[in-house]
């Protein structure tokens, strides 16, 4: 696919130019990532005075896509504490093992709310990108 692309000035009078921008769209495979243990199974129990930025969990999904990179987020779930308002959790990426990691972003408050069900997903994307400038 061929796609034109200009970019014009607002000046008197107007200046532009023209580019185009080669597209291939290729097919991926459809496989979905695989977690390397069922988390699910085990329970993580942590105390509410544990300091800001602790490490909860370390996750980690594979994939038989080639060249694919795992993506990971959290699900926004039920309790407004999942969802971003105020945010408990955040995710950091280890660079060497592509685990995921799960921190608190903020002090935990058993009384208000003592359980956090949190849903991971895990995602592929494939290192394809191609454009062809002219």
């Amino acid at each position: 696919m061929l796609v034109e692309v200009e970019a014009r000035d607002k000046g008197v009078p107007p200046q532009s130019t023209f580019t185009r921008i080669e597209v291939e769209i290729t097919e991926l495979s459809n496989a979905y990532p695989q977690w390397v243990e069922d988390y699910s199974l085990v329970p993580v129990r942590i105390s509410e005075n544990v300091p800001v930025n602790t490490i909860i969990k370390r996750l980690k999904a594979t994939s038989s896509v080639p060249d694919s990179v795992v993506h990971y987020v959290i699900q926004p779930g039920e309790t407004p504490e999942q969802n971003g308002q105020p945010r408990s959790f955040y995710i950091r990426i280890d660079d060497i093992t592509n685990e995921m990691i799960l921190l608190t972003y903020r002090t935990l408050d058993f009384e208000a709310l003592p359980q956090y069900v949190l849903t991971i997903k895990a995602a592929v994307s494939q290192n394809l990108h191609m454009c062809v400038f002219s």
